[in-house]
């Protein structure tokens, strides 16, 4: 307030020490004014809080990024209903044109759905191509009035599955051959299919023998609720494809077709109950035939190892030399299999051959055996015919080894 009094020309009144005196009144009153503006801007209580500072706006942080989590990829299996419906009933296919309509799946998958697609009768193959067929079967519900009782069937490897007891007619079975007033002859349908058989029955000695069961059925033979895979009803696939049994199926379709199998029908329809079947609706059929139908989708290798069951079967020794041939030949020595156009027949003795057939004799035959088999780097009728029994049987067990296509090439061998 001295500092704003002098600004005015005031002087300090040193006589009472508490005022200001001014020469003249014009100074005074513009101290007066003066200090009355000071007072009216110095802070009071209501205006004495600190003035708030402006908000300064933060920019919004962005949301932390979570890892990605990668989709499950899906498994051959998953596949093959996406698979299916793309290949046609009406024309084959190659994995090109199935491939072409697809961005499911990786070139490298394609071989195993189709051959999962094979082995349950959903598609066909013939050279490579594919076909769907025009009535995949599905497993019946077991309310079916044609199915029966559970049960189990074992194998020489001590292994068990599940089938129950059915029954078809004769035409809706597919064997591996048909047996005909002619003789024997392959079904190549049976391989396309995804069937194995591994043994031969087009020599003389199966056909004798297949002849001599059709003309003389034995219906407590064909109708035996062993365990045993060799006894009993053939055992199929729910398509009906056979897998173990294909001899007496040959034989009842042959009794059937010649007027053969009253005995056999009689005595189905008798022992209905048994199998827990309906024996009026097995009256009412054409050709019934008992069936135990697998359960299970089982691998390659167990539907192998019940076809190649032969406890109490009809193997002959040169089936079971098959056997132990297949198993030992080796996936590096298939991959010795010369190109070759599918249409064309296969010959082992031909030159381009050599370094193949050589490769599987050293595999399958012993050192003493090698001189009946092969001379002069030649195979003898004994080795051609041992290593045509051999690859037959390794082409119809292991279509997903390297060589997954052998059963249609083995056909033209």
């Amino acid at each position: 307030m001295k500092s704003l009094a002098k600004k005015y020309g005031g002087f300090k009144d040193n006589a009472y020490g508490n005022g200001f005196l001014f020469e003249t009144a014009e100074q005074r009153d513009a101290f007066v004014q003066a200090a009355d503006a000071l007072i009216d801007n110095m802070p009071t209580e209501e205006n004495s809080q600190p003035r708030p500072q402006p908000q300064v706006q933060t920019p919004p942080q962005p949301a932390p990024i979570q890892p990605q989590t990668q989709p499950k990829r899906a498994t051959p299996t998953d596949l093959e209903p996406k698979i299916l419906k793309i290949i046609p009933d009406d024309k084959f296919v190659s994995d090109e044109e199935i491939l072409m309509q697809t961005d499911d799946v990786e070139p490298n998958e394609l071989p195993n759905i189709l051959l999962g697609l094979q082995l349950k009768g959903n598609i066909v193959e013939d050279a490579g191509r594919y076909k769907r067929l025009s009535t995949p079967q599905e497993n019946s519900p077991k309310t079916d009035k044609f199915y029966g009782n559970d049960a189990e069937i074992d194998t020489d490897s001590d292994k068990t599955h599940a089938v129950r007891y059915r029954v078809v007619e004769a035409d809706e079975l597919t064997a591996s051959h048909e047996l005909t007033n002619m003789g024997v002859f392959e079904n190549e349908d049976y391989v396309r299919k995804g069937g194995i058989q591994p043994r031969d029955r087009t020599t003389s000695e199966q056909q004798e023998s297949i002849f001599k069961q059709a003309g003389n059925l034995n219906p407590n033979k064909s109708l035996d609720p062993a365990r045993n895979v060799n006894f009993g009803a053939p055992t199929i696939r729910n398509d009906g494809l056979v897998f173990n049994g294909n001899r007496r199926v040959m034989a009842l379709n042959y009794a059937y077709k010649n007027g053969k199998a009253d005995a056999y029908k009689t005595a189905l329809i008798n022992r209905a109950a048994e199998f827990g079947l309906n024996s009026d609706e097995i009256s009412k059929m054409n050709q019934p035939v008992l069936v135990k139908e697998l359960v299970d989708d089982l691998t390659q290798e167990e539907l192998a190892d019940i076809a190649g069951t032969t406890s109490g079967g009809t193997a002959s020794l040169a089936d079971e030399q098959a056997f132990k041939d297949a198993k030992k030949i080796r996936a590096e020595s298939l991959k010795l299999f010369p190109k070759t156009d599918v249409e064309e027949s296969v010959d082992l003795t031909a030159n381009n051959f050599s370094d193949f057939v050589g490769a599987l004799l050293q595999d399958i035959a012993t050192t003493d055996e090698m001189a009946a088999l092969s001379k002069n780097g030649k195979l003898t009728q004994e080795g051609l015919t041992r290593v045509k029994r051999a690859l037959w049987l390794t082409a119809t067990q292991n279509l997903s080894r390297p060589w997954r296509r052998a059963p249609t090439t083995m056909l033209k061998m």
